[in-house]
């Protein structure tokens, strides 16, 4: 399986220097001497070598925007705490992530911090494992921007940005699901046939209520405010009713009244839609007939009434017992309901997703030049992202090919590196490559888990060995892994913008 965890990289330093091998979980508490050695350089050495070189398995990309404090200095609480600078543009804000549950689903973009580190989500993760546990799938560490700027109707967002928009007497956050994204985060999309939903998407039926989705790959199944169908009622054009074979229907006719869709007798009557998107919690209230379809208010599934005259009897962890037909009331059908309208959730654009992150004031001394972005007389500062440890090539493939071997003319950037941001002039966001503070060994690349183990013998081969030719021997392995990653592109090496060629030189 290769390299899987901290251990595989510490066992394999103990093997170049020739010491015992430590278990699975040891290596933070352990108490044998090469744990203990280890645990001391681990973490040190893997950011150290991950700085030393652009390794294009830790390369990331993310948007950096120009911030813009408040000139108050009042807390953020709600809405009207929020101060507001004299040309009244909203503040960027710090971003506080939820705290990871065991009994929430979380959808993709959804962002929660656990261990005091910040995760981030690229599918629905339903598992109850947290962030980084063995077999936990989905997790990413997050290594996007704390700041959270507000909601600007003028411009296109990119995946993964952060926003905030003022939702009566909150604040709500909402996190970008695609690049250009124009709609706006507090109006539904309306629910369109074709399109695939994910698990938490929210819509908004053809009445204007809103739904989300309780399933992944939810298509062609209609939300709506219908129940089933009854000879009782004259229903009108337009109206939408479940048939007693469960399918949904349309009344075609103005006037339609005790003609049942399920029968087929009359198709000028009733269209056919396919199946309902939504169905009615069970009531305790509500008396059932037989094959009535409800959802469970607790979990979401769909449970069919087994008797008539159903009042009362619960159907979440109901169970069917064939040998006591009589205490049989409803019999699970083993599927989640596609869409629910009871959703504890920010009401958002399909392009967005509503998150429960909270918000707080940035208390910022700007670097002398600087000042927040209103300001036209100042360079504006961009937060380095979370986990930087140091700039990427912004395009490592410009100025590979040129012209008698002539600079291309690449543009440098005006960027200066102080206390933690980017002081820039430019007005416009930043879409900046970084090599990020990776963590997970699972996402290391081979070589560089070999070349990290050779660096970690090198330490601590003297204290458990003695031996300078073990010492050697680790160094030799050492360049010889990094080597080997840049053959293979592991690493990447080079200018981005080539030198003059000396032909073109010497004749200038």
């Amino acid at each position: 399986m290769g390299f899987q965890t901290p251990e595989d990289i510490a066992n394999r330093a103990l093997q170049h220097v020739g010491a015992p091998l430590i278990a699975a979980g040891s290596l933070g508490a352990g108490t044998d001497r090469g744990a203990i050695q280890i645990n001391q350089c681990y973490t040190g050495l893997r950011k150290a070598e991950l700085r030393r070189n652009v390794w294009t398995f830790a390369c990331r990309k993310t948007v950096l925007y120009p911030i813009n404090t408040q000139v108050t200095s009042l807390p953020v609480g709600t809405a009207s705490d929020v101060g507001t600078n004299l040309t009244g543009t909203l503040p960027t804000l710090k971003l506080i992530p939820e705290t990871w549950s065991a009994s929430a689903a979380y959808v993709a973009g959804a962002i929660v911090q656990y261990n005091n580190i910040w995760w981030t989500n690229s599918a629905t993760v339903d598992d109850n494992l947290p962030p980084g546990a063995d077999g936990s799938t989905g997790w990413d560490v997050y290594f996007g921007s704390d700041c959270v700027q507000p909601y600007d109707s003028t411009k296109g967002y990119y995946v993964g940005d952060v926003v905030y928009q003022n939702n009566g007497n909150n604040l709500t956050v909402f996190v970008s699901l695609e690049n250009g994204n124009t709609n706006a985060p507090t109006t539904p999309s309306p629910w369109t046939a074709g399109i695939v939903y994910s698990f938490g998407d929210v819509v908004q039926d053809a009445a204007g209520f809103f739904w989300q989705s309780n399933i992944q790959f939810n298509q062609n199944q209609q939300p709506g405010v219908y129940g089933p169908w009854s000879g009782t009622p004259t229903y009108v054009l337009g109206a939408l009713v479940i048939g007693t074979d469960n399918i949904l229907y349309q009344s075609l006719v103005a006037s339609n009244h005790s003609i049942n869709p399920a029968n087929g007798a009359s198709p000028t009557n009733w269209l056919a839609l396919g199946s309902p998107g939504s169905w009615p919690e069970w009531n305790a209230l509500t008396t059932y007939a037989q094959n009535a379809i409800v959802m469970g208010v607790t979990d979401g599934m769909l449970y069919q009434s087994l008797q008539a005259n159903n009042t009362g009897n619960q159907p979440v962890g109901s169970t069917y017992n064939p040998l006591t037909p009589s205490s049989n009331w409803w019999m699970s059908l083993g599927q989640a309901a596609p869409w629910v309208s009871n959703f504890n959730s920010s009401t958002a654009n399909s392009a967005w997703l509503g998150t429960k992150a909270t918000l707080d004031n940035l208390n910022i001394t700007y670097p002398i030049g600087t000042g927040p972005s209103i300001q036209n007389t100042s360079k504006n500062i961009f937060k380095l992202p979370r986990g930087y440890l140091r700039e990427a090539p912004q395009d490592p493939k410009r100025g590979n090919v040129s012209f008698l071997g002539a600079p291309t003319g690449q543009m440098p950037t005006d960027w200066e590196y102080d206390s933690g941001y980017i002081i820039s002039q430019t007005p416009y966001p930043i879409v900046f490559r970084f090599v990020a503070d990776v963590t997970q060994v699972s996402t290391f690349d081979e070589m560089f888990c070999e070349g990290l183990a050779a660096r970690i013998g090198m330490e601590i081969c003297e204290p458990l060995t003695q031996s300078n030719a073990k010492v050697a021997t680790c160094a030799g392995f050492y360049k010889q892994f990094m080597n080997e990653a840049r053959t293979v592109n592991g690493i990447e090496q080079g200018p981005t913008e080539p030198p003059m060629d000396d032909y073109l030189t010497c004749r200038i």
